[in-house]
């Protein structure tokens, strides 16, 4: 999308767009971890890339042809996502630095919100503008500082490129999600969230 100059992205490489708290990397050298390995798909070395430093643009991932049309080094990130098929620009491990607040502290500090723990059709928003809207398919309501049950039938809505300007606080604790990423909990101001009454 950067190179095609589509993305909301393209050009804003090393310019401040969200929270000093976001640090965000690729790093195919994590031992263990799913998506880790010595060589891409394409045979070049893997390691650690940083994306985004406190919420700055550092770099973008390429693979040997998005590279050489862009005019750098590849990143070690040309992956197959099936066989048989081309290697293509993929994340191999993508982690987001740990904030300094306990997923408790985070719930004591809020007094009506929710806990959004798993969504229904990630993945389906609009890459190119940052546009999102899932229904929650497990999450918990906040009141007063603490949990007071599950919520059924809400809907979240929003766009990731705006949201995350709007971090209070990251949690202190990461966990691996579908195994090749690694987040803590991210406290959001606000959401847009819609429900049946």
């Amino acid at each position: 999308m950067v190179l095609k100059k589509i993305s909301p992205l393209n050009n804003q490489k090393n310019k401040k767009l969200w929270s000093d708290l976001i640090t965000l990397y690729s790093d195919g050298i994590i031992d263990f971890a799913l998506g880790s390995a010595p060589f891409d798909d394409e045979g070049i070395e893997m390691k650690r890339v940083p994306l985004v430093e406190k919420g700055e643009i550092k770099n973008f991932y390429y693979n040997l042809q998005t590279a050489g049309i862009a005019g750098v080094d590849s990143t070690g990130n040309g992956l197959r996502s099936g066989i048989p098929s081309e290697p293509v620009p993929e994340i191999s491990n993508l982690v987001m630095e740990e904030g300094k607040v306990s997923f408790t502290e985070m719930i004591k500090d809020i007094q009506e919100g929710i806990v959004i723990d798993q969504v229904l059709g990630l993945g389906q928003g609009n890459i190119i503008s940052g546009a999102f809207s899932n229904n929650v398919q497990l999450g918990y309501k906040i009141e007063q500082g603490k949990i007071v049950g599950r919520v059924k039938d809400v809907m979240i809505a929003g766009n990731a490129i705006e949201e995350l300007k709007n971090i209070v606080t990251l949690g202190n604790k990461s966990k691996w999600v579908s195994g090749k990423y690694k987040f803590p909990h991210i406290y959001l101001k606000s959401l847009s969230v819609s429900t049946k009454v």
